[in-house]
């Protein structure tokens, strides 16, 4: 990939990247997953769409809970997490700290408490 893109490159890398997770994660190749989910997140970390950015940590987590990489998974939606506030929306936001926060607490209980949340 070029070191430089154009905002407008990067509005349309961030979506094909977290379809391509998407899919992977459904096929069931995992380790190929990652890449495109961990892509995803650095575009949207670049563009201004909160609720995008969002879904793509929540992707990211999903894949790493699926690899069973129970702090990498936390670290993604921890960083979820820290973005809600950004989106103007109170009952979005509610209902989706609710879900990241219940998912926070069944890896914790996964990872047998290895690390702290």
């Amino acid at each position: 990939e070029a070191v430089f893109r154009k905002v407008q490159d990067i509005e349309r890398l961030a979506p094909v990247n977290n379809n391509i997770a998407k899919i992977l994660r459904e096929q069931g190749k995992l380790a190929d997953a990652l890449p495109a989910a961990r892509r995803s997140v650095e575009y949207y970390s670049l563009v201004n769409e909160p609720v995008e950015l969002i879904n793509a940590l929540d992707g990211l987590g999903e894949t790493c809970i699926s690899l069973e990489d129970w702090t990498a998974a936390a670290e993604a939606y921890q960083a979820a997490l820290n973005h809600i506030d950004e989106v103007d929306n109170a009952a979005w936001q509610a209902s989706k700290r609710a879900e990241i926060e219940t998912i926070l607490r069944d890896i914790e209980r996964q990872a047998d408490g290895k690390f702290a949340i």
